[in-house]
């Protein structure tokens, strides 16, 4: 055994790392799911607009629960009030934009703390930390031994 264990001590290690190196960190991996999930919402709206066209006009509502087509009126009757170059402004459609999503902002979870969840007196283990007893095991020898020291030397005892 001593020479089994010498052996062993001696003998150099020949570890080897295992490290990926293709491996994209959390924050990677999130930006990359977060810039599939843009593209397919952008794909989505316009095959959504495309199909709501088809059908006879309307813009489709995008997130809802139920993917129902609103109408929406192609042309308004301009106000005699207002002047002509109003009406023709508002004739020409606004470029759509596809808005980022907001960041995440990580929410405080709710906490909820049971009696349930606490471990009772009986069921900590011995090791457990024990001021009282620690104090007890320390110093009570010693007390006892000075008490009866102390006790004899004045006859006490």
């Amino acid at each position: 055994a001593l020479a089994f264990g010498l052996a062993m001590a001696t003998t150099p290690v020949r570890a080897e790392d295992k490290v990926q190196i293709n491996v994209l960190s959390k924050e990677e991996r999130l930006a990359q799911q977060r810039e599939r999930m843009i593209e397919e919402n952008v794909q989505y709206a316009t095959k959504n607009q495309e199909a709501v066209k088809a059908e006879g006009g309307g813009v489709a509502a995008v997130g809802g629960k139920r993917k129902t087509a609103r109408p929406v009126a192609k042309n308004k009757i301009p106000d005699s009030a207002e002047p002509a170059e109003s009406s023709k402004s508002a004739a020409a459609p606004a470029p759509a934009k596809a808005k980022a999503p907001e960041p995440d902002i990580p929410k405080k979870n709710k906490v909820i703390k049971s009696p349930a969840d606490e471990i009772d007196p009986d069921e900590l283990p011995s090791e457990a930390p024990n001021p009282p007893l620690l104090f007890a095991v320390v110093f009570g020898p010693a007390t006892l031994f000075l008490t009866f020291w102390f006790l004899g030397s004045l006859n006490i005892i």
